[in-house]
């Protein structure tokens, strides 16, 4: 946050702010200068999201976030500037004179950048700021506005918040020139964009404060997942989605796990085909000795009048079934 120096009134009764002179360029420009990819713009976002945090946990609401307050400098590091219609969130009950003195603030906005309770002169919360901040990215990814309008003036877009007339980021129309900016094509943008990152800007810009992140915090949470390719908070993802973020984030390890369990199978199924052939080997071996046996049970001298007998005669005197289930035995 740009350092403040001094406030107060001029010699015209004219109040001034003296901040900390920043050299920088806004940060929309600073992106499509520096022709950073949509990854990059949101790692620069969260240095965005750390200086409202800040401001928010001191209890300060900006209420004028948009990429001409915010400046990049040289090194990369993001400034917030212009806190001039900042108030303290507070309880806003009081004397007549302060709810007067509320009430003429809460005029004072940028209406492309406003959130649905300041464009209606509502009660402002820290989610007015979330609402902003949305906007914001979606601006410096896109490089238009959320914001369905159709000439682009004060009053019409104060209609499209009120009624929440957003265009989701991944079906906004991006010509070739900003998607050079980014350095890709539209349709990768628009890929990128697609489902998770979707979910995390329509949330952020919801139509009521309850639905919106809680915290400056929170978003910047759920941007880290993005960014880590893990699922976000904004939409509970599915099985399949959230399998598909594992594997893409860990793709040495599975592809080692997947080896590892394929061998694992691969050598069960041959100890359970060498099981089962080493138990048909027993049991062919089992059936001839049992038949062998047989045959010399009829090799007793004493059954044959005393005299040997040959191997054939023992098996012309099995019975002829007795045979012919023995050609037909499976082990056999």
């Amino acid at each position: 946050i740009a350092r403040l120096y001094d406030a107060g009134l001029d010699q015209h009764g004219r109040p001034f702010l003296a901040l900390e002179y920043v050299e920088g360029q806004r940060l929309d420009r600073y992106c499509d200068d520096q022709r950073l990819s949509v990854d990059e713009r949101v790692r620069l976002f969260l240095q965005v999201l750390d200086a409202v945090q800040h401001a928010h946990i001191n209890l300060v609401l900006h209420r004028d976030l948009k990429p001409a307050n915010i400046l990049v400098n040289l090194r990369g590091e993001v400034r917030l500037l212009d806190f001039g219609i900042a108030k303290l969130v507070a309880d806003e009950r009081g004397s007549s004179d302060g709810a007067l003195r509320s009430e003429t603030l809460s005029r004072a906005m940028t209406p492309r950048f406003a959130s649905p309770e300041q464009v209606q002169h509502q009660r402002l919360t820290l989610a007015s700021d979330i609402y902003s901040l949305g906007v914001v990215l979606y601006e410096i990814l896109i490089g238009a506005s959320p914001l369905i309008t159709t000439n682009g003036s004060r009053a019409e877009y104060e209609i499209a918040i009120v009624d929440s007339r957003l265009r989701t980021p991944s079906r906004a129309r991006l010509s070739a020139e900003l998607a050079l900016q980014r350095r890709a094509t539209p349709a990768r943008v628009a890929r990128s964009l697609r489902g998770d990152l979707d979910a995390v800007l329509m949330k952020a810009m919801a139509r009521t404060p309850a639905a919106r992140y809680v915290s400056a915090e929170a978003l910047r949470a759920d941007l880290v997942r993005w960014l880590d390719g893990r699922p976000v908070a904004a939409t509970p993802p599915s099985t399949l989605a959230a399998l598909k973020k594992f594997v893409a984030r860990n793709t040495m390890a599975v592809g080692l796990g997947t080896a590892a369990i394929a061998a694992i199978v691969a050598t069960a199924t041959i100890a359970v085909l060498q099981a089962r052939e080493a138990q048909i080997e027993s049991r062919r071996a089992t059936a001839a000795r049992d038949f062998i046996l047989s045959l010399f049970d009829n090799a007793n001298p004493e059954l044959h009048g005393g005299r040997d007998i040959s191997a054939r005669e023992l098996l012309l005197s099995k019975n002829p079934g007795q045979i012919n289930s023995l050609r037909s035995h499976p082990d056999l």
